[in-house]
Order: C-alpha cells, then sequence, then structure tokens
C-alpha cells in the first residue's frame, strides 16, 4: 500500500482516505477518481463537480454495534463495477469504516477473482467453499488479535492456541 498525505492507494485504481482529501479537486482530478464511496456517515456533503463522477452514500456510523456488515456486498460491488476506473472510499478520518469496506471488498474478491482469471473452469466443491471461509475467518481473528491496539476491545479467542499453532504452523511448513 502506498500513502501520501493520508492519501493510500490500496490497489490499482483503489484510494482510501479521509472526508479532507475526499473533497479536494486536486486530489480528485490526479487520481482520476470516477466513484467517491462515502462511508462518513454525512449525506450531505458537497464534493467538487466532476464530469462522470459518481458517489455512493453508505450511511453508517462509527459505532462497534453498526451493522457494517450489510454494507459489504453492495460496496464490493461498486468497487468491482468500477474496477476499469478509479474508486476512492472514504470515512471521515480514514481510519474505521472506510478501511473496513475496503478489506472485505478485497477479501471477497482478490484470491477468488485472481485464480478466476487465470483458471476460469474452476468450480471448488460446496464444502471446500465452506472450508476456505472458515479459514479464512480463523486467519482474519489470528491477525486481529496480533495487531498492536486492539487489546482494547477485549476481543475474545476464537481459537485455542494450541489449534492455532496446529493451523499457522503445520508439520510441512519450512523452518
Amino acid at each position: 500500500m502506498r500513502s501520501g498525505q493520508n492519501l493510500s492507494q490500496v490497489s490499482v485504481g483503489l484510494f482510501l482516505s479521509d472526508l479532507d482529501l475526499a473533497l479536494r479537486l486536486s486530489v480528485l482530478t490526479s487520481r482520476n477518481i470516477t466513484l467517491i464511496i462515502n462511508s462518513s456517515g454525512l449525506e450531505n456533503v458537497s464534493y467538487p463537480l466532476l464530469d462522470g463522477l459518481q458517489v455512493l452514500h453508505v450511511p453508517i456510523q462509527d459505532q462497534p454495534h453498526t451493522p457494517l456488515r450489510q454494507c459489504f456486498d453492495h460496496v464490493a460491488e461498486q468497487i468491482t463495477q468500477n474496477q476499469t476506473r478509479t474508486t476512492l472510499v472514504h470515512c471521515t478520518a480514514g481510519r474505521s469504516r472506510s478501511p473496513a469496506l475496503i478489506m472485505a471488498c478485497l477479501k471477497v474478491s482478490a484470491s477468488v477473482k485472481q485464480v478466476i482469471e487465470q483458471r476460469p473452469f474452476i468450480r471448488p466443491n460446496a464444502g471446500f467453499w465452506r472450508q476456505l471461509m472458515d479459514y479464512e475467518r480463523a486467519l482474519f481473528a489470528a491477525l486481529v488479535q496480533n495487531l498492536p491496539e486492539m487489546h482494547v476491545l477485549q476481543l475474545s479467542p476464537l481459537w485455542s492456541s494450541q489449534t492455532k499453532n496446529k493451523l499457522f504452523n503445520p508439520k510441512w511448513s519450512r523452518k
């Protein structure tokens, strides 16, 4: 991820920022932004007038009980539909809602899309899909537990340390 003055390029054509940068004409034009996904919770935001600029408002608050999951599919769909152009996802500070939405989108599309592009006829069975999703949840849970600031949230472990060791240090891995 490349960053510059709080504007972060997450992948080709996908940027993450705060509200302030999303309102700057110079930022939008220099990156050729064609879609803004506003997850600031503010609907009356006046963006610079640009031909072809579309704005999607995702009306969510930055609270732990907010049902962000309800937005994942729609946001991922919009980003995917705009993938030949450039998307900017922002919230107020660019630290909570917008990164979570991007991570959900990449989680859903990145690996599956990459494999399908290289081998379009794949069809893993339903059991394998379920296992892949469970594995991804386990990896994400382990990642979240290791984030330095996350201990204040008192996240309960989803896996015992013994299970994590088996999962993340399989006997066939190189040491």
